[in-house]
């Protein structure tokens, strides 16, 4: 995609300075003020009505564990949302979406040597539930308890 330079006032370039996050270009800050990032709805758009549910609530779970900056990013069919470190700029976790044969959902965290590592996935076929039945509040429960733990010691290591 090419690129445009863009003028402004002094005051608008303080204001967007001011909004910037760590490791954010003003483009990415533009593109979050007025809208034209996708959000955490439109990376689960592909997702069965039951599947999304049970992953929005996951994604609930790991945001009551730290204040996190959010970001969503979008390649080819698959958009990634991440929870950010506001302290490091440091990507702690992301929930990878893909709509490529059927729908999934991946989970990563950062560990002790820094990359992003697999923490576990919900996949689904287009027409049925999703690979894990969890229709009891038990099996949630174990899986976010399974999904906190690492991304936790994460927030400790790189927040």
């Amino acid at each position: 995609m090419g690129s445009k330079a863009l003028k402004v006032s002094e005051v608008v370039y303080d204001t967007l300075e001011g909004r910037k996050r760590k490791n954010e270009t003003f483009d990415d800050v533009l593109r979050r003020e007025l809208g034209l990032a996708p959000g955490l709805e439109d990376a689960a758009a592909y997702l069965p009505d039951e599947t999304r549910k049970v992953v929005l609530e996951l994604i609930e779970e790991i945001d009551e564990l730290a204040d996190f900056d959010h970001t969503v990013e979008t390649k080819g069919a698959s958009a990634y949302y991440e929870f950010v470190s506001p302290d490091s700029g440091l990507t702690i976790a992301v929930a990878e979406f893909s709509s490529d044969k059927g729908s999934s959902v991946v989970f990563r965290y950062r560990q002790m040597d820094g990359d992003m590592i697999y923490l576990t996935s919900i996949h689904s076929d287009r027409d049925t539930d999703s690979e894990f039945d969890l229709n009891t509040d038990s099996e949630f429960d174990e899986l976010v308890e399974n999904i906190s733990e690492p991304i936790e010691g994460a927030v400790r290591k790189w927040h």
